[in-house]
């Protein structure tokens, strides 16, 4: 497993070289550091960079085929988050170790700010839903007020949950104290395209937040005209 930083492969070693040799394998680990690579002579070998991040392609290459980079260092759009970091550095394992030659493709990533109320955010936004009305429906629900007794009486809790047109969740922003757990389970749910169906044959922990939260959002994950007519509030109502 890797983490944050810049990785180099001498002529493409393999993994297990990279265990035993030392010779063919360089990590330079740049974890929680400010990138400076121009400044620091990384330019040299032909390794692009703007004013603070590396650039890479769709591989996590520099601009030295050859070297890699991961984590805060790069210059992307994708949040600077550790399990973001996590993530790109075992796809370029994967890559040194002849697993897969395939474009990183990132899965839905669950966002959690340490306010208080708790502000939480996965998958599409609420803005990018709104300018295509035609593929995702938004609906927001007041969490707080119909799970007052489960959700510590904090009235103003909402949630804001986003359905693409095959009736799968797209995204959901949280604003409760008690949304640190909820968006991964909310992440399975995107990343897997579980349906009403799928959630129905599990059975999950009561009474949590987690359980109203996706008993409210059962009957909003069937396709268009399956006959599915109970609303997000009256599911989340009968879960009390």
């Amino acid at each position: 497993m890797f983490y944050a930083g810049i990785f180099q492969c001498i002529n493409h070693c393999s993994f297990q070289s990279l265990l035993t040799c030392k010779k063919s394998e360089v990590e330079l680990n740049a974890a929680g550091a400010t990138c400076r690579a121009v400044r620091d002579g990384l330019e040299e070998p032909g390794i692009k960079a703007g004013r603070k991040e590396i650039e890479v392609d769709d591989h996590m290459r520099t601009g030295v085929p050859n070297i890699y980079a991961s984590g805060d260092v790069v210059d992307k759009r994708i949040p600077k988050l550790t399990p973001t970091a996590k993530f790109e550095s075992n796809y370029i394992a994967g890559q040194l170790l002849g697993k897969s030659d395939a474009p990183i493709v990132y899965p839905a990533i669950p966002n959690l700010v340490f306010t208080l109320p708790r502000i939480a955010q996965v998958g599409i936004t609420v803005d990018e839903a709104k300018k295509d009305p035609e593929s995702y429906r938004i609906i927001e629900v007041p969490f707080g007020q119909i799970n007052e007794w489960v959700n510590n009486r904090e009235l103003e809790a909402s949630h804001t949950c986003i359905i693409d047109r095959e009736g799968h969740l797209a995204g959901a922003v949280l604003y409760s104290s008690e949304a640190g757990m909820m968006p991964d389970a909310l992440t399975l749910v995107i990343n897997c395209r579980l349906t009403g169906a799928d959630l129905e044959k599990m059975i999950f922990s009561f009474p949590t937040q987690t359980y109203s939260l996706i008993s409210g959002f059962i009957p909003q994950l069937s396709p268009p005209g399956s006959g599915s007519s109970a609303s997000i509030y009256t599911q989340m109502s009968d879960s009390l």
